[in-house]
């Protein structure tokens, strides 16, 4: 009988030893996943490539809403140079689709909370199905908040020259936006691409803002003419696309006056305000880097003042708006959130060791006293469980 009790004692304590990695998060019929991913544009693809790579499960969520949808191309990816954004994003996915660890869905996210203390959290989409996950990344983006001028929205996106400025080198070229010093300043850098650059300050170019352009950039007026920058101060009521051609940079822009008459420019730059895309960053709390661009604040790791909720892409406070940057930042997150995740992981298995050896110990205790009338030996007044095994692997 004591051999049979002392057997089971050891066994308990191989399987103990054998024990699997145990979750964080609480046991639930919900799929749970280490990351969950708002959003599936670069940024987003990005970080759910990074993870399949190190084999972290992740769910990337698409609303199919992209601020880049209207852009004709992507440039300044190498390899990639001239992808349409569509065929860029499906290429993405479907190298994306090799890695096991990693879904991807369509659908949109209503809400995300945090659970016990932001060791998990609890994700919900618009259908009403949760997820849970250890990590949140957003990668929800921007919105531009365009005019309503007749034509300017129709058109946006295919004449943008940060996104194919060397298409439109050496065209007609206009500036739109209100007229300040750091608009100057503004219209100069496009000079290395084009020589015929005209301002277009739709009714701002008065007194008052010229005074205070001279405050902050005295010779804003000699800069002007050595660059050859003339300024078009009419109010604007309509903006056209002529020439449309989808297949190269020969469509022109007819910019259409409230007195009827009409210029064309081959490409315009629009310099308009924007908001966070989605109300998620703001329903969590998450800090804002100010009031003004309304991006939400992160650190070099992309982590936001929520710990666990990751922002990526050009709605973080780097203010850096491109498809590499996207790209980068998703993989910036990751590489920090994946020795993140290890380390949670690691404290979890010791701790819940601890609480087995804990449980093993106390089971233990109850067999004790009729174990320890079978010993003959002088440690047979042994006191506890814990001097048993002692006793046993001596």
């Amino acid at each position: 009988m004591v051999f049979l009790q002392i057997a089971l004692v050891v066994s308990c304590l191989f399987r103990l030893t054998a024990a699997s990695p145990i979750l964080t998060i609480p046991e639930s019929p919900l799929q749970a996943y280490d990351v969950i991913i708002v959003g599936g544009g670069p940024a987003g693809l990005s970080a759910a490539s990074a993870l399949g790579r190190v084999r972290r499960s992740a769910l990337l969520i698409d609303s199919g809403v992209y601020r880049n949808a209207p852009t004709q191309e992507v440039h300044d990816v190498l390899t990639r140079d001239g992808t349409v954004p569509a065929e860029f994003r499906a290429l993405a996915r479907d190298q994306i689709s090799v890695y096991p660890s990693v879904s991807m869905m369509n659908g949109t996210v209503s809400s995300i909370v945090p659970k016990n203390n932001n060791t998990y959290f609890t994700t919900t989409d618009v259908e009403g199905k949760q997820y849970l996950s250890k990590k949140v990344i957003l990668a929800t983006g921007m919105k531009d908040l365009l005019p309503s001028t007749p034509g300017l929205a129709a058109g946006w996106g295919s004449g943008c020259p940060w996104c194919d400025g060397w298409e439109h080198r050496d065209k007609p070229f206009a500036n739109l936006g209100p007229f300040s010093a750091a608009f100057v300043q503004n219209s100069i850098t496009q000079t290395t691409l084009n020589p015929d650059i005209l301002m277009l300050t739709n009714g701002t170019y008065n007194d008052t803002t010229k005074a205070q352009a001279s405050k902050d950039l005295p010779d804003w007026t000699d800069r002007l003419a050595l660059y050859n920058i003339s300024v078009e101060d009419r109010i604007i009521a309509s903006f056209s696309r002529v020439n449309k051609n989808d297949s190269d940079y020969n469509d022109d822009f007819r910019i259409t006056f409230t007195d009827g008459e009409s210029i064309v420019r081959n490409a315009i730059k629009g310099n308009f305000p924007a908001e966070l895309a989605s109300d998620i960053p703001t329903e969590l709390g998450l800090k804002l880097s100010n009031e003004s661009d309304a991006t939400v604040q992160v650190d070099h790791n992309m982590e936001s003042s929520m710990p666990g909720v990751f922002m990526i892409g050009d709605a973080n406070s780097d203010m850096s708006h491109s498809v590499p940057h996207a790209m980068w930042s998703g993989k910036r997150a990751v590489v920090y959130m994946h020795g993140n995740l290890a380390k949670d992981y690691a404290n979890a298995r010791v701790e819940a060791q601890s609480i087995h050896t804990k449980r093993f110990l106390d089971d233990a205790q109850k067999p004790f006293e009729v174990m320890k009338k079978h010993l003959a030996k002088p440690k047979a007044e042994l006191n506890s469980a814990q001097e048993l095994l002692e006793y046993m692997s001596s």
